[in-house]
This record gives C-alpha cells, structure tokens and sequence, in this order.
C-alpha cells in the first residue's frame, strides 16, 4: 500500500484518475460500514456494483485512452483499485481472492494480514482537489449517447459522426473531453453545429448542451430509408384523416362517450406532431 501511495506522485493524475480514487475511497468506507452493521448482501452488492459500473464499465475504459495519450498515472491507480477490490472480495472468496492477491504481487504476505488502512489515501486526496461535477456530466453524456446509439440500433456502427450544439458555457469543458467521448462512444468524428441543424437527427440533451448522431449511408441505404419513411408517413396519415373524420362528426361528438372524444383528440394531436417529425427526416 505505501509503495502505491508513493507512486501516486511520481506522476502527475488526470482528473479521472482522482475521480477513481474518491469513489474507491467512498465505496470502501461504505462497504467497512456494511460489514461492521452485518448487513452482508448489502457489502456485496455494493461490491459488485463499484466492480462492475465503477472499474470495468467506466475506469477500465478511460484507462485505454489515457494510457494511449500518456495522460496521468492510470496504472497505479487501477493497482490501488485492484488491491482494495480484492481486500474487499476476499471475505466472501478467500481462496480466489488468496490467489489473485498472490499472482498479482500485491504483497509478501497473505491477504488477511494486509493492511486495510485508507487513511493515507484520504490524506492524499484531502490535497489534491477533484471537481467530480465535471465527470459525472461527462459519465452522464457518454451514457446518453450509448443509449441513444442503442435505440437507432448503431452500436456496432463506428463510422457516424457526432453533432454538437454544446453551450456556451460548457464549450471549454467538453473540449477537454471531446476526444475522449468520440472513443468511448464511437464516433468517427465530431462536428459543431447550431441547435436548428440537429431537428431531424436522433438527439439527446444534457446540461452540456445537444447531441446528435448523423450517419454515413450510401445511396441505396438512403433510398430504401426513404421508402420506409414514406410508408410511414402514408399509413400515418390514414389514421389522422381517420381521428379528424370523426371529430368533424357531429353525432360522434355528442353521443360518444368524453373520455373516448379526449382520446381521440390526444391520439390525433400525437400523430400530427409524428408526421411532422417525419416529415423532417424525409426533407433532411
């Protein structure tokens, strides 16, 4: 443990290596406090989460980027993850947490005789201010993003370009992290564009700003969405003229039922805000 902690300032950290460190730091605590109330599935839980969401989901990710651009000291970092991880786990799994802890030099001993003292990373962050803000709108952006990749079905699908309308206050912030978002996303590119220009593509909002994804179709993809949209549009329109038929219909109005009027009413009032939705995406 005091190796790594010196190891910390050999090298200056990147803000997502101090965001690490503070959740690893606050998970720990948390899950001393779980054990010490013997609420035990609680422990793991919180284990599996920080593991899961925290280290691989999140840290592991953005250790591939700043490893590749030589930002910070991601490789202690996730050895004080990995070590704590394990001092945790081994409760639960002693003899996998025994061997891991054995084959990846965390200490001489056996676990159970490691020191389980935070103290020196609490004094150590005490230091060295983190604005976790700033990364929790960024985990939030990145999330968002995936989302809405996955609900366009283009998680596979690299060669989009990501629009951005980004405010003008958060301009500087998303700089810092623009090229982080294009990889763990995954974008070909990045372009800055005006809010009006992103009306018609699938978007997102976050307190950054707007995000869009535009994609690179040839012509025949082009073509066929195209036709989709257009029957969409064609069936679409059936049903309003359908909904404004009856509601011009003086003895529907009168004999049917309120809450079936108001239906009608509010279906028609979503379908002609969808066909002008559509009607965006086929004059794009």
């Amino acid at each position: 443990m005091n190796e790594l902690m010196l190891a910390l300032d050999e090298k200056p950290l990147s803000v997502y290596d101090h965001c690490m460190l503070r959740q690893l730091l606050l998970t720990a605590r948390q899950f001393e406090l779980y054990l010490k109330q013997f609420e035990f599935n609680l422990a793991v839980k919180l284990l599996q989460q920080f593991f899961k969401s925290e280290f691989c989901d999140w840290y592991l990710e953005v250790l591939k980027f700043t490893r590749d651009n030589g930002i910070g000291n991601s490789l202690v970092v996730k050895d004080l993850c990995l070590r704590q991880i394990l001092l945790m786990l081994s409760p639960f799994a002693p003899f996998i947490s025994e061997e891991l802890w054995e084959q990846l030099h965390f200490g001489t001993g056996f676990i159970h005789e490691a020191g389980w003292d935070l103290s020196p990373l609490q004094a150590w962050l005490d230091r060295h201010a983190c604005d976790d803000a700033e990364i929790k709108s960024l985990r939030d952006l990145v999330g968002s993003l995936r989302a809405l990749k996955a609900e366009h079905h283009l998680i596979a699908n690299k060669d989009l370009t990501l629009c951005v309308a980004v405010k003008i206050e958060a301009r500087a912030i998303f700089e810092r992290h623009r090229a982080l978002v294009q990889q763990l996303v995954g974008f070909k590119s990045i372009e800055m564009c005006e809010v009006d220009a992103l009306s018609a593509l699938p978007r997102t909002v976050s307190n950054w700003g707007h995000f869009a994804i535009l994609t690179h179709k040839n012509e025949a993809e082009a073509q066929k969405e195209r036709q989709q949209v257009q029957e969409e549009i064609k069936q679409l329109s059936k049903h309003i003229a359908s909904a404004q038929q009856k509601l011009s219909n003086k003895s529907f109005i009168e004999h049917a039922p309120a809450p079936v009027v108001k239906g009608v009413e509010d279906l028609l009032k979503a379908n002609l805000a969808k066909l002008e939705d559509l009607q965006k995406v086929l004059n794009a």
